[in-house]
């Protein structure tokens, strides 16, 4: 977008003009991964490596009789619902039985507005005078 706006001050002794420009650009950049729970820890589920090498999996029940007065279901739940908004899709980060990454795509705007604003003084038939105030943000 471009916008120039100029005016004559008097006949002949000066002139103002101020132009502007706006860019805007919509991209986006990948995130590092978040550590995002899976959907087995969802149902309440604790999977571990055991000593053979094999991987075990305590179901809620099971987990209710080791610890007194037995899992939160709030906890439970909470889980559950981070596992379905946030599925795993990234396993370089977690511990792959309970956790796991998700990766996603970041928002990054770019915003540029430049602004120019110039004065122009005849000093003589020959001479000029002018000052050029030129400014750029970036957001």
């Amino acid at each position: 977008m471009v916008a120039r706006s100029a005016a004559r001050l008097s006949k002949i002794n000066s002139f103002s003009s101020i132009a502007t420009k706006a860019r805007r650009d919509a991209s986006q950049t990948a995130a590092d991964p978040r550590v995002v729970p899976l959907a087995s820890l969802g149902r309440g589920e604790v999977r571990y490596v055991n000593e053979s090498g094999a991987v075990t999996t305590l179901t809620t029940a099971q987990l209710n009789s080791i610890f007194i007065p037995g899992m939160n279901p709030l906890a439970i739940s909470t889980l559950a619902a981070a596992a379905a908004k946030y599925p795993a899709n990234d396993f370089s980060v977690g511990d792959g039985l309970n956790t796991a990454g998700f990766r996603f795509n970041s928002p990054t705007p770019v915003k540029l507005n430049s602004h120019t604003g110039r004065f122009d003084y005849n000093l003589t038939s020959k001479q000029v005078l002018f000052f050029r105030v030129p400014t750029l943000s970036m957001t």
